[in-house]
Formats: structure tokens, sequence, C-alpha cells
């Protein structure tokens, strides 16, 4: 696994706990914790990414379609795939919130 949603979004008093640590002998290592609930979650390629506290939409009544249409409404917010897995396409306007160090040997390309 690489990722855990945790059960209603409950957080152990130590975080690390859900992170990575062993149990009968099986260890184990989470790049990413699920919220239950919450905003769209930033770019793994931002500096504002918690891939610790990962919020996620939920897909209930109106939610889906109210980010689809925020994301239509607001297309400078959104860091692209290119299909291309050794880059990163967003706006030029997004470069300041772009996290170099966690992505050194992506190639950065950026559009107006």
């Amino acid at each position: 696994m690489r990722s855990l949603s945790l059960p209603l979004g409950m957080f152990p008093k130590n975080l690390q706990l859900a992170v990575e640590g062993s149990y009968q002998g099986h260890t184990y290592h989470n790049d990413a914790i699920l919220m239950v609930s919450g905003p769209a979650a930033a770019s793994p390629f931002s500096r504002s990414c918690d891939t610790k506290r990962l919020p996620r939409i939920q897909v209930t009544g109106k939610e889906l379609l109210y980010w689809l249409d925020y994301f239509d409404k607001h297309p400078g917010e959104v860091f692209r795939s290119d299909g291309n897995p050794e880059a990163v396409t967003f706006p030029e306007a997004l470069s300041p919130k772009f996290d170099r160090l966690k992505f050194p040997r992506l190639k950065l390309v950026t559009y107006n």
C-alpha cells in the first residue's frame, strides 16, 4: 500500500503510526494519508501539499459538480499532466508554488 484512508477520518494521536511502523512482524509505510473529506487537494507538485493530511472531495450530491465547475472557472489553479512522466506542466503564475526540492529531476513546462 502507498496510501491510507483512515476509517471515519480519525487520525491517531501519534500521526507517525499512520505513516509507518510494524505489526506482528509486518512493516508498512504510507506515502499519503487521506482525510475523510475536504476541499480539493493541493497538487503533489505544490509546496502546500501535505501528503500526511490529504483532503479528498466526496462524490455526494452536488459536491463533484461544484468542484468540476470551480476548476472550469479557475483553470489557472490547476497542475496538469501532459502525459510525459519526466515533466510537469502548469500555468506560469504557479511557478512560485512548485516544490523543486521534492521533484529536482522533473522538467518544468509552463504556459500563460
